[in-house]
């Protein structure tokens, strides 16, 4: 006999199973989640692009009004010396400050909101425990079932296992008492075979004898 692996039920693998310490904790990942949500940078972006086409169009105004001789300033003196250009370098300058200080006006006020929102989110959650410990008993009762379903299976293959050695055990031990009482035969029937060879022996070494004797009477 050969040892087969155990077959499974209905010809299906065993099921797979989830140990009971799997971090199964949806609401809680979505909590942090919640909690550590930060505000776009999408205003800043936006800022940028805006202070960037301000400066530029006050640079094109600049030259449509003075010309192009407003490049070939290259020290503060000349800067200075006309008046002009410092109203139009604050006219450039001042309302990018105030996009930038509005940016984070509008950050901060994302950023409060979102607080807002996830302590709203939070104290939600802690009104409603009988909820979540609801959820986390179910969650271990199920993962406590499928140990228990996955240990049950387990012990029937094991079970059909010892049976599968037992029945090979059984026939091993039949065939060694059949080779055994073959032997016993076979050297039962080779001692009778001896004593029968012994007693013919002795018969014809008798024979022997009796013929020398009378050979040796007939030669006196």
């Amino acid at each position: 006999a050969e040892l087969r692996p155990v077959e499974t039920r209905n010809g299906t693998q065993p099921a797979g199973f989830t140990p009971a310490n799997d971090p199964r904790q949806k609401d809680y990942k979505t909590l942090l989640h919640t909690l550590n949500r930060r505000a776009s940078n999408t205003i800043y972006w936006v800022v940028a692009l805006v202070s960037l086409a301000w400066i530029a169009g006050a640079g094109a105004l600049a030259n449509l009004l003075f010309g192009p001789g407003i490049w070939q300033i290259r020290t503060p003196g000349q800067f200075f010396a006309r008046p002009e250009l410092i109203g139009l370098a604050i006219a450039a300058i001042l309302p990018v400050l105030l996009f930038w200080a509005f940016a984070a006006m509008i950050r901060r006020a994302q950023e409060m909101r979102i607080a807002a929102q996830s302590m709203t989110e939070v104290a939600f959650r802690l009104t409603e425990p009988e909820n979540i410990a609801q959820d986390r008993v179910m969650m271990i009762g199920q993962a406590v079932r499928r140990e228990v379903a996955a240990m049950g299976e387990g012990i029937e293959r094991t079970l059909a296992r010892a049976v599968e050695l037992e029945t090979l055990v059984h026939s091993e031990v039949n065939q060694i008492e059949r080779s055994y009482s073959e032997n016993e035969s076979r050297i039962r029937s080779l001692v009778d075979g001896l004593g029968s060879e012994r007693e013919a022996v002795v018969t014809h070494a008798e024979r022997v004898r009796a013929s020398i004797t009378g050979a040796h009477e007939t030669l006196k």
